[in-house]
């Protein structure tokens, strides 16, 4: 970026080095062998907004006023994170760093809209080939950042067809009772905190199409003279509209997920967002066959709901507030028992035959997945419907991933990786290993006593 504006190749190569350096001591300051859990989200103190601009003391002004402007109003802090890394910026901030913080602003703004101006510079035009494809690509990204909603909205109106409402209701229902049947069948919890969890299940809500938004007509005037202008007015439009979101009340019914986006998950207000597009085919086929279902929506229907009582959400009681004490401490001992043994199970899961999964790492994910399973394998006792399911199950997770980027993900992900997802859930399941018939000596054969349950 620095040649596009002119310099020679070592001025700018060592104007790129400094501005690495830079980096590397804001990492210096940063723990980043430290995982992002509920917890900790919940144990961070609010940061008033005097408080943020005296850390940031070396900026000119208000960091505040210069990010948020008049809406810093509308509320009264914020969360930082990683304090550490605050200090080491507002550090780094300083009349012999201002040619490296240049140098981060130059090669920010150019390579974010070196795509507008491929044109006018040979290297912006090695970095943005210029060709129908790459222009339909560069468009198509650039509408699926600014106009998320528009696209979810219109993805919803053409694919969440009747048949497919009545057919994830249905699901839903089904997957619900048979949770039911397992939660009031698990003896080795109390009477009372059977009682609790049935009622968080029942209180679930499932949530599918997005929320509509709300249209103004003044939005028209967004669509400038040229492409560009157009760019920046619609991200200026979005930040402004996000900021007017930070006074309000979180809502529990608002849809976070895009309608075109291949995902589903589960918010501790205790909801289930199931995308409309997970509920396509070959993932769901509400004319199909039931068993091919359960094995793939079904068992990610499943597993969002088997959230509700992994090792992280189990703290949220059933109105969807965060509450460790609203299950007796002698059940809470026994949850938190197993959820131990199920760490030691999954560790000892491997990829490639080395790389080991961090199973405290994953382990609420874990247990989802092993819930899922035996909720939609609740619901079938067939064989040949049993060997469908489980069929359909593994095909669901049927990937491929680069060496390097699946071992770089077993410490920064929170899923198992698919393999295992697959492997050590199954392994564990009564159904799987009766229809197979696994014996001492097969490839996925567990001992009974080694296996792990969640219900």
């Amino acid at each position: 970026m620095h040649r596009v504006m002119g310099d020679d190749y070592e001025t700018a190569d060592e104007k790129g080095r400094q501005m690495v350096y830079l980096a590397i001591d804001i990492a210096n300051a940063t723990e980043t062998e430290d995982s992002m859990t509920l917890e900790k989200m919940l144990s961070i103190q609010k940061t008033s907004f005097a408080e943020f601009d005296s850390i940031m003391s070396n900026v000119d002004g208000s960091v505040v006023e210069m990010f948020f402007g008049d809406a810093a109003g509308q509320t009264d802090g914020i969360y930082v994170y990683e304090p550490e890394q605050l200090k080491a910026v507002n550090d780094l901030i300083t009349d012999e760093n201002l040619e490296k913080w240049r140098s981060y602003i130059l090669t920010s703004y150019l390579q974010e809209i070196g795509g507008y101006i491929p044109e006018s510079n040979d290297i912006l035009r090695d970095y943005n080939p210029e060709s129908k494809e790459a222009e339909d690509e560069r468009a198509a990204t650039l509408v699926e950042v600014y106009l998320p909603v528009c696209i979810s909205e219109e993805y919803a109106e053409r694919y969440y067809t009747p048949e497919i409402d009545k057919g994830i209701h249905k699901l839903f229902d089904e997957i619900i009772d048979s949770y039911d049947e397992l939660i009031n069948n698990a003896d080795w919890l109390t009477a009372d905190t059977r009682k609790q969890l049935v009622k968080k299940l029942h209180g679930i809500k499932l949530l599918t199409t997005p929320t509509p938004r709300e249209v103004d007509a003044a939005d028209a005037k967004l669509i400038g003279e040229n492409f560009y202008e157009s760019s920046v007015n619609i991200s200026k439009k979005n930040d402004i509209d996000a900021i007017k979101k930070l006074p309000r009340k979180v809502s529990l019914d608002e849809v976070d997920m895009s309608a075109a986006e291949f995902n589903a998950q589960y918010l501790p207000c205790n909801c289930i967002n199931i995308t409309v597009a997970i509920m396509q085919k070959p993932m769901f086929d509400p004319e199909g066959d039931n068993a091919v279902n359960l094995g793939a929506l079904g068992s990610v229907v499943g597993h969002e709901i088997g959230h509700a009582f992994d090792s992280n959400c189990i703290n949220y009681n059933a109105d969807g507030i965060y509450d460790p004490t609203w299950l007796n401490d002698a059940d809470l001992k026994v949850l938190k028992e197993r959820a131990d043994v199920l760490s030691d199970y999954y560790s000892k899961f491997t990829i490639m035959e080395v790389y080991h999964v961090d199973g405290e790492l994953t382990n609420g994910e874990n247990y989802a997945d092993l819930s899922g399973i035996e909720c939609v394998t609740n619901l079938v006792d067939d064989e040949e419907e049993l060997k469908k399911l489980f069929k359909s199950y593994a095909e669901s997770w049927s990937t491929l991933a680069v060496d390097s980027d699946a071992i770089s993900t077993l410490k920064l992900d929170s899923h198992s990786p698919a393999k295992v997802r697959v492997n050590a859930v199954l392994a564990s399941n009564k159904k799987f290993n009766e229809v197979y018939d696994l014996k001492e000596g097969d490839g996925m054969y567990i001992a009974p006593e080694e296996r792990v349950s969640r219900w």
